[in-house]
């Protein structure tokens, strides 16, 4: 039964600008809530930062595409904060050991996460699985190229005086 990270992001600042912080701080809190719902006593759920969250869940390999259906389908459903139902935009990466062909747990999230980032940029089907592609994607200390502040080079330690 291979492990199965996952990882997913929350569009809230949308939700942050129109509605505020306290309402986008409720919808993280009910998202990770049914993200733990989900992973159940076969995994672990975790905030990464601002609105990435992560699961590892240990599955048979036939049963993830389903149990990746259910997860897209429960991160889907409005959340109810104060009486209002906000609605909640989700990407969904997942990848597993034996999809990049290695055990290290880094890699591993490294991979979904830039699966997760391409069913962002692509938003066709339901989720991405990574593949060995994503988890080398070049990045300037850890973070992609292309994302908000992230230069082409990383800068020497020259122009930093």
């Amino acid at each position: 039964m291979p492990p199965l990270a996952v990882v997913r992001e929350i569009g809230f600042k949308a939700v942050n600008d129109r509605l505020g912080h306290d309402t986008g701080n409720a919808l993280i809190i009910a998202v990770a809530e049914r993200l733990q719902q989900w992973v159940g006593d076969d995994g672990i759920a975790a905030r990464l930062h601002g609105d990435e969250l992560a699961a590892v869940l240990t599955c048979p390999a036939a049963d993830r595409d389903q149990r990746l259906e259910q997860l897209h389908h429960l991160l889907h459903q409005s959340v109810d904060v104060d009486g209002q139902a906000v609605d909640v935009a989700v990407s969904i990466g997942a990848s597993s050991p034996s999809d990049l062909h290695s055990r290290d747990y880094t890699y591993v999230l490294r991979g979904a996460e830039a699966a997760m980032y391409e069913h962002k940029r692509e938003r066709t089907g339901l989720y991405r699985i990574a593949t060995p592609k994503h988890a080398n994607e070049p990045t300037v200390n850890g973070r992609r190229l292309g994302r908000t502040g992230t230069t082409a080079h990383p800068l020497a330690s020259e122009d930093l005086r």
